[in-house]
């Protein structure tokens, strides 16, 4: 019988930036080394391109239109976080499956959309929403693992660094043929990255070769970074 399962989600991580998937460069060795002597999946497809959604069938087995939760938090007028639906299937969750086997189950996440109003915490003994950046979500983690040794556990991980704004170090921009301090995406915040979005997507503003080329750096360098500290997790496992 299997001790734990780790569940994963590398939030906006490309297929085609993953180095064992045919990227030309070097993104992402722990994940190669991982499928090397795992399970590659070559056919691999999400039912969303959105966080929520996607993540919801992830938990579920169920198709966006069956298990309900397919759209995002919006704003109301008065500026408070206006939610705009839940998971409505009475069907159990895998977390549920699980914690009615026995098994502990923890979820330590960084991403609003995955709040609890959004009832994904089923099943959860530990639900954390707001876990942070890699480093300290891995530290509450394993806390809460070293709580109880030897019980069978189930862990979901989600993990944001590949999402903008982009934040490697130098070193990793420097892997992919850049400069991280002359990158003109350097001090872009998430909201600098949602009016470039709109602006392209309006007509109103393209992008350059150099624009692409350093943001390309920037994601590459953001994923690289992670990787390592799946590393050094998978190594503390």
């Amino acid at each position: 019988m299997a001790k734990g399962i780790l569940l994963i989600v590398i939030d906006c991580l490309r297929a085609d930036h993953v180095s064992r998937y045919g990227y030309d460069h070097p993104t992402t060795p722990t994940l190669d080394e991982l499928a090397s002597r795992g399970t590659l999946w070559t056919r691999a497809h999400s039912v969303s391109s959105w966080t929520k959604p996607a993540v919801t069938s992830l938990l579920t087995g169920l198709y966006p239109r069956e298990h309900g939760a397919y759209q995002g938090i919006k704003r109301s007028k008065g500026r408070s976080w206006a939610t705009t639906d839940v998971l409505v299937t009475a069907q159990p969750t895998l977390a549920e499956s699980l914690t009615a086997a026995g098994w502990r189950c923890g979820a330590f996440l960084n991403n609003a959309q995955l709040d609890e109003f959004t009832r994904l915490n089923r099943g959860f003994e530990r639900y954390t929403s707001d876990a942070g950046q890699a480093d300290r979500l891995f530290g509450i983690f394993e806390e809460w693992l070293r709580a109880k040794p030897g019980n069978p556990w189930f862990a979901y991980l989600h993990l944001l660094e590949a999402h903008w704004p982009y934040k490697p170090r130098r070193r990793h921009v420097a892997l992919f043929g850049g400069n991280r301090d002359t990158n003109r995406f350097r001090e872009f915040s998430a909201r600098d990255f949602g009016r470039l979005r709109h602006s392209v997507h309006q007509g109103e503003k393209n992008l350059t070769d150099n624009d692409r080329e350093e943001l390309i750096q920037m994601y590459d360098g953001a994923v690289r970074r992670l990787d390592g500290k799946l590393r050094t997790l998978l190594k503390t496992l």
